[in-house]
C-alpha cells in the first residue's frame, strides 16, 4: 500500500509536471489557430500582421501576469499557508485552461486571452511546491527528492508541446481539435487539485492576516539593481535571458512563417528542446562542476548564441533542427550555474530573496522578449532572432567583467 507521504509527494510532483507542461503546451496550438493564415477558429478577417500581434499579446499576457502573480502567491503562501497557495494555483490552472478551451467553442480570441491571463496569475506554483517537497523529505530522502523535482519539471517541458501538437491533430484522431489539449490540461489540473487536497498536509505552520502586495513583484525586480552584491550579475542575467527568451518564445513563429511547419512539426521541435534542457540540467551540470561557474555561464549562453546563428544563417530548414539540441543543452548548463552565482553572492539568510529576484528577472525578460519579437517580426521574420543573438553576445561579453564575491567551486 502506498503511504500518505508518498501520495503527498506524487501530488507535489504532478504540480511541477503541470507547471512545466503549461509553458510549451500552447505553442503548437497557437501555431495552428493564430499564425496559420487559413485558420478561422478564433480570428476572423484579420491580416497576417494582426495575427502576429495577437500571437505576441497572448504569449506576453501569460508572462506579464506571472510576473505579478508569483509574488502575490508568495504572500499567500507566507500567511495562509503553502497548501492553500497551491490549491489556488491549481484552481487558476483549471479555470484558465477551461476558459481557453471554451474560446474555440464560442470562436472568440478574447476568451483565449482571458484564459492565459488567469493561468498566468496562478502559475507561480513551482517554488512553493519545491519548498513543500523539502519540508516532507527526510534527511536520507532529500537529495533523491530534489532530483525528482528536476525530473518532473523537465518531463513536463518535454510533454507540453508533444501533447499540444498531437492532441490537436485531427488527422490522428477525428475528434481531436485545438481545444483538446486544453481540456486535457484542465482535467489534469482538476485531478491534481483534489489529489493534493486529500493527501497533502500543511507544512509551513504559518498563519496570519492575508496581505497581498500588488507591487511586490516590482519591488523585488528593482531591488536586484539596487543591491551591490547582485546588481552587475542581474544586468548580465537580464540581457542573457532576453536572448534566450526571444529564441524560446519566437522560434515557433519563425519556423511556421519561414518554413511552413505545422503544429505536429512544432511539437516535435519543442520536444527536442525539452530533451536538450533535460541533458543540460540532468547530465552536463555534473561534468563541468570543476570549472569556474562564470566561465560555464559564458560557454553555455555562448553556444546558444552560435546555435541561433546556425538557425538563421544557412537559410535551410534542417539547420534549426541541428542547432536546437546542443544549443538548449548548453543553455541549461549555463542557466544552472548562473543560479549558483546568484546564490553565492549572498548569505544564507538572503537565499529566498535572491531566488525571488531571479524569478522576477526571468518573467520580465520573457515579457519584453515577446514584445520585441512581435514588433520586429512585422518587418522581417528573421530580425527577432538576430536581436536575440545580439543580446546573447552582449551578455557574454559583460559576464567577462563579472567578479564573484564568493568562491564558485
Amino acid at each position: 500500500m502506498v503511504s500518505k507521504e508518498r501520495h503527498a509527494l506524487l501530488a507535489l510532483l504532478l504540480i511541477l509536471f503541470i507547471d512545466g507542461m503549461g509553458q510549451g503546451l500552447i505553442f503548437p496550438i497557437l501555431t495552428n489557430v493564430i499564425i496559420n493564415p487559413t485558420s478561422h477558429a478564433v480570428l476572423h478577417g484579420v491580416t497576417t500582421q494582426e495575427r502576429n500581434i495577437w500571437y505576441g499579446v497572448i504569449i506576453c499576457s501569460f508572462f506579464f501576469t506571472w510576473f505579478f502573480g508569483a509574488a502575490m502567491l508568495g504572500d499567500i503562501s507566507d500567511t495562509a499557508g503553502r497548501k492553500k497557495a497551491l490549491l489556488l494555483c491549481l484552481l487558476g490552472s483549471t479555470v484558465g485552461y477551461l476558459a481557453s478551451a471554451l474560446a474555440f467553442w464560442w470562436q472568440t480570441v478574447w476568451l483565449l486571452l482571458l484564459g492565459r491571463i488567469v493561468y498566468g496569475f496562478t502559475a507561480g506554483s513551482q517554488p512553493i511546491a519545491q519548498a513543500c517537497i523539502a519540508d516532507i523529505s527526510g534527511p536520507q530522502d532529500k537529495a533523491h527528492n530534489m532530483g525528482l523535482i528536476l525530473l518532473a519539471v523537465t518531463l513536463g517541458i518535454m510533454a507540453g508541446p508533444i501533447l499540444g501538437g498531437f492532441l490537436s491533430d485531427n488527422q490522428l484522431v477525428s475528434w481531436f481539435s485545438a481545444s483538446t489539449p486544453l481540456y486535457f490540461a484542465c482535467f489534469l489540473s482538476l485531478f491534481n487539485l483534489f489529489y493534493l487536497w486529500f493527501y497533502f498536509q500543511e507544512t509551513s505552520g504559518k498563519t496570519g492576516a492575508l496581505r497581498l502586495r500588488l507591487l511586490r513583484a516590482v519591488e523585488i525586480f528593482i531591488s536586484a539593481f539596487k543591491d551591490p552584491a547582485v546588481r552587475y550579475l542581474a544586468i548580465c542575467f537580464t540581457i542573457l535571458q532576453l536572448g534566450w527568451s526571444i529564441y524560446y518564445l519566437y522560434i515557433t513563429e519563425f519556423l511556421a512563417r519561414k518554413y511552413g511547419l505545422n503544429a505536429t512539426h512544432i511539437a516535435v521541435f519543442f520536444a527536442l528542446i525539452g530533451l536538450g534542457l533535460t541533458i543540460g540540467f540532468g547530465f552536463l551540470v555534473k561534468y563541468v562542476s570543476h570549472l569556474s561557474a562564470r566561465n560555464i555561464v559564458i560557454a553555455g549562453y555562448g553556444i546558444l548564441f552560435l546555435g541561433i546563428l546556425l538557425t538563421i544563417t544557412p537559410q535551410h530548414v534542417i539547420y534549426p533542427w541541428l542547432a536546437a539540441l546542443p544549443a538548449t543543452a548548453a543553455l541549461a548548463m549555463g542557466y544552472a550555474y548562473v543560479m549558483t552565482l546568484f546564490s553565492n553572492q549572498v548569505g544564507p539568510e538572503r537565499q529566498g530573496w535572491v531566488m525571488g529576484v531571479t524569478g522576477a528577472l526571468v518573467a520580465f525578460s520573457a515579457g519584453i522578449a515577446i514584445l520585441l519579437s512581435t514588433l520586429l517580426s512585422s518587418f522581417n521574420v528573421t530580425w527577432p532572432l538576430v536581436l536575440g543573438a545580439i543580446f546573447l553576445l552582449i551578455g557574454c561579453l559583460l559576464m567577462l567583467g563579472f567578479e564573484p564575491e564568493h568562491s564558485q567551486r
